[in-house]
């Protein structure tokens, strides 16, 4: 399953160009959006790439009900994202809904990159970067995602709008920038083996150690020791 962060990595990257791109050559100018479309097909890739690499993920993570109702979730959020980032590409969807859809399967990404790489950092599947990288991820999505929708909220081009809205969108942006980073480290911890160090199994009870310890020479006869170990007769008078 190596190859599978490596190629999301690739595919978040082009992504991120063509979105910078799009907003530098084409909003602007208000079209064509060639670039945007563009950008819609190769996240639409990646969501479905990114809907199998959570389920993998998840399975060494934990069998709990509660996370694996988020697994489902999330990667039954990631398809649809998929399907509403090709139905934007043919103008079949309101482009209201499909970034709104967008934005929440954001949120559930980010709630689930900081557990699943808190939880495998303690079963001792992740190194510390691979997780810290990988926890911050999520924390920042999720703390940047909710500062944005506050933002929204407020009245148009207000003191408080811009005091949520600004950084809100800064640290989801820049998290969701670096997020090929952490699957290259993904990728690399992968092909190292993932597989948590097995403890040794412990020796029975009954079980003892053999010696290490050099043998013990045989007493000789007529030595000092042997004079020593021998009762020592009466004096003659």
């Amino acid at each position: 399953m190596s190859w599978l962060p490596f190629t999301l990595a690739v595919v978040s990257l082009a992504g991120s160009v063509l979105f910078v791109l799009m907003f530098l050559l084409e909003v602007p100018n208000n079209g064509p959006y060639r670039l945007g479309s563009a950008y819609e097909v190769v996240a639409a890739i990646g969501s479905v790439l990114g809907a199998v690499l959570v389920v993998e993920l998840s399975r060494t993570a934990s069998r709990s009900p509660v996370a694996w109702g988020l697994v489902i979730l999330l990667a039954a959020a990631l398809i649809l994202n998929a399907i509403s980032a090709l139905l934007f590409v043919w103008h079949g969807i309101d482009p209201g809904l499909s970034i709104l859809g967008s934005a929440v399967v954001l949120l559930l990404q980010g709630v689930w990159m900081f557990w699943v790489n808190r939880r495998l950092a303690q079963e001792g599947v992740f190194g510390r970067l691979l997780a810290t990288w990988g926890w911050l991820i999520g924390a920042g999505l999720v703390v940047g995602l909710l500062l944005a929708g506050i933002g929204l909220t407020l009245p148009q081009l207000s003191i408080p709008q811009l005091l949520f809205l600004a950084p809100g969108i800064f640290l989801a942006g820049g998290v969701w920038a670096v997020w090929p980073v952490w699957y290259v480290l993904l990728g690399v911890r992968l092909l190292r083996g993932a597989a948590p160090a097995k403890r040794p199994a412990k020796r029975p009870a009954t079980a003892k150690r053999p010696a290490t310890s050099k043998r013990s020479e045989p007493v000789k006869r007529g030595t000092a020791t042997d004079a020593a170990a021998k009762p020592r007769g009466r004096r003659k008078a």
